[in-house]
């Protein structure tokens, strides 16, 4: 899907500068429908987070692909048999921007060795901050979806579930 040549459904090149965008509107969401649930030191890191991501220009030097935008476990069809992918399902999240967001998912469920394997057979380009992005940025924030989900469904547990993800990884580390 990543190979798919975007210049075949889009009149104009779609610039990395538009995922930068995305999570500046991304950020100020948050700051209006979230950050009401969220305790200070929660909004501090959630703000630290978008900014340093948002700041460093390196993390926008990928080349866009189509996503699926919600590869996880349960879209995936593995052949027992043979033992490999056989399918992927579920492409009604798909969209245009940078393809390591594509592998949060897999690397939320199977931890950073497993991601790193599955990279090593990727024929598409990984930039010099490919697997930072995923570590560093968009598997911290992908609980964002979560808690809004249980917001606009003003389901609590939802809500809790959401922002209890978010906390674990604002919390400093033990040395």
């Amino acid at each position: 899907m990543h190979a798919y040549p975007l210049e075949k459904s889009f009149d104009k090149a779609i610039d990395p500068g538009l995922t930068r965008l995305f999570y500046e509107n991304f950020l100020a969401r948050i700051e209006r429908k979230a950050f009401s649930y969220m305790p200070v030191e929660l909004q501090r890191w959630t703000r630290q987070t978008f900014q340093s991501f948002l700041a460093n220009p390196d993390y926008f030097r990928f080349k866009p692909a189509l996503l699926h935008n919600d590869l996880k476990p349960e879209h995936l069809l593995y052949d027992f048999e043979k033992r490999q992918l056989s399918g992927i399902i579920d492409f009604g999240a798909m969209g245009v921007g940078d393809p390591a967001y594509d592998f949060v998912g897999i690397y939320r469920a199977y931890g950073a060795a497993f991601t790193q394997k599955v990279l090593s057979h990727y024929t598409r380009e990984i930039d010099a901050t490919f697997l930072e992005r995923i570590t560093t940025f968009y598997v911290k924030t992908i609980s964002f979806s979560t808690l809004f989900y249980g917001i606009d469904s003003q389901n609590e547990k939802l809500i809790q579930y959401g922002l209890g993800k978010l906390q674990a990884f604002a919390k400093p580390k033990r040395t």
